[in-house]
């Protein structure tokens, strides 16, 4: 599980909302119970003893040890008799996260306007950032208008300029910066123009420019769309006048004034991360046609810095328990005696460590129409702390939570005893791989038994965690998943769910 997360706080009061049917045991066919038996702690302990190997070397991504944890998780799919999940023949998606240097000190920003051309100094008056492919929830409130186009036409406008006010990183600034990537791209603009507060714009133009020209590994490669800081002296500069305070906005809407903007790149190596999905075909001639996923991250933090002696961060329980979960649910799914009415896809994805990427690609290229998926259920450190103590993440926003509640309830000799967030300081709802299907109005729980002292250290090794409760995880999973494939009903959110759609521009 990653460590930066969203820094969005939403209050609200548990409550759960189930779909019609959905909890109930009719929903479990006959060979269900045969199907489960397939799911064992000694299963558990073989995968977890691979994937959490020395010899994987943390699982980073992107690696050569990611790239041996996909295949061998690809080769048991197959072993299992699942199809594979990308296109018709391969169990693999990739995708570009090469190693890139922006070279800032040749960049070129030039702002025309009514004031004259302005060329701005880089590092000084404007830093460039490489950019980001944002997620678009939906059209976005109070950011200002671009620019009208220099001839009067109708093209996308190049740049969307908007105010960034407030102190670098607190939560304000941040949700700004995204509404404002994100109007940008539903503009189909070049760039955004963040015109920073001057209490704080020499200090984060430094900081930015001394950011970029460090190699980084970008998501999908230089990224369609620029993020551009620059001063609001440079801009009233080209305007030809000042700007008074609380006027940025508006203003912005209604000047014309045209970017020119050069960022010259070093490319230094064209990695890939790389995702293992396979798809088990639903019965109904109608309701296969609709899924539900199983997520869970195979990667980890690969080789760092020495603790006791030991560099490789094995990952062993974030997130090798809960990519083993996975491979059992998906193999007990094969072992019954006929398919559930919805199909189901499992994806183990990578890059979750380094902001979620892989189940973002995943849902920016889905094999599947991402409207005809019905729900996730996502698997993170589910082998360490108390062996029946089990939390349910984000539980109270869909009727999910209960599907899972009731499984909990009605299962024989599972042994968990599932509670809701225990740790909302944390904001655990953000920082796992079901927030991006979230983020895409799909109804989505994270299963989580809690982080521990082993976090993130070399320490996270196979023999702490426990298989067994790996196993009865699994269990709990399958019989969720089976009963939300087999009801006729998709999962709704909850009024607690809608607020926080509604705060993700939903």
């Amino acid at each position: 599980m990653r460590v930066r997360f969203y820094n969005i706080v939403v209050v609200v009061a548990v409550a759960s909302v189930g779909c019609a049917g959905a909890g109930s045991r009719d929903l479990e066919p006959p060979g269900t119970q045969e199907a489960v038996a397939t799911i064992t702690a000694s299963d558990a302990e073989r995968h977890l003893a691979f994937l959490a190997s020395d010899a994987l070397r943390g699982r980073a991504t992107p690696s050569p040890g990611l790239d041996t944890a996909v295949a061998y998780l690809s080769r048991e799919l197959a072993s299992f008799g699942l199809s594979p999940g990308v296109g018709d023949t391969s169990y693999v998606q990739r995708y570009p996260y090469p190693l890139v240097r922006l070279t800032p000190e040749q960049s070129r920003l030039e702002i025309r306007g009514p004031g004259g051309a302005v060329l701005g100094r880089p590092g000084v008056d404007f830093a460039v950032s490489p950019g980001r492919t944002p997620r678009i929830a939906g059209r976005v409130r109070g950011v200002a208008a671009p620019a009208a186009a220099a001839d009067g036409g109708s093209d996308p406008p190049p740049a969307v300029a908007a105010a960034l006010p407030g102190a670098t990183g607190t939560p304000s600034w941040l949700q700004a910066r995204d509404r404002n990537v994100r109007e940008a791209a539903l503009r189909n603009a070049a760039a955004v123009i963040h015109v920073v507060d001057a209490a704080t714009s020499s200090d984060l133009i430094r900081d930015v420019t001394a950011a970029v020209s460090r190699p980084a590994r970008l998501f999908g490669g230089l990224a369609p769309l620029a993020e551009v800081f620059v001063t609001g002296a440079l801009l009233e500069s080209a305007l030809g006048r000042s700007i008074p305070a609380g006027e940025l906005d508006s203003l912005l809407g209604t000047v014309p004034v045209e970017i020119e903007l050069a960022v010259p790149a070093e490319h230094m190596d064209q990695a890939e991360g790389v995702n293992a999905v396979a798809l088990y075909r639903g019965a109904d001639p109608l309701l296969s046609n609709t899924y539900v996923v199983v997520t869970a991250h195979v990667d980890h933090l690969g080789v760092g810095e020495p603790v006791n002696g030991d560099s490789i961060y094995n990952g062993a329980d974030d997130d090798a328990s809960g990519v083993t979960a996975l491979l059992e649910v998906a193999q007990a799914f094969t072992a019954l005696p006929s398919p559930p009415r919805r199909s189901v896809i499992f994806i183990a994805v990578s890059g979750e460590e380094a902001g979620l990427l892989g189940s973002r690609w995943f849902l920016e290229h889905s094999p599947v129409p991402v409207d005809s998926i019905v729900a996730d259920l996502n698997l993170d450190m589910v082998g360490r702390n108390g062996p029946d103590s089990l939390a349910l993440i984000g539980g109270e926003f869909s009727s999910l939570g209960r599907v899972v509640r009731d499984v909990a309830g009605d299962v024989e000799n599972l042994g968990l005893v599932v509670t809701g967030d225990r740790w909302p300081e944390e904001q655990f709802f953000f920082r796992s791989d079901h927030f991006n299907f979230v983020t895409r109005g799909i109804p989505a729980v994270f299963v989580f038994a809690g982080v521990h002292e082993d976090y993130h250290q070399p320490s996270d090794e196979p023999d702490r965690v426990d298989a067994d409760k790996v196993a009865r995880v699994a269990r709990l999973a399958f019989h969720t998943v089976l009963r939300v494939a087999n009801s006729p009903d998709r999962p709704e959110w909850s009024a607690q769910g809608r607020e926080v759609l509604r705060s993700l521009g939903r």
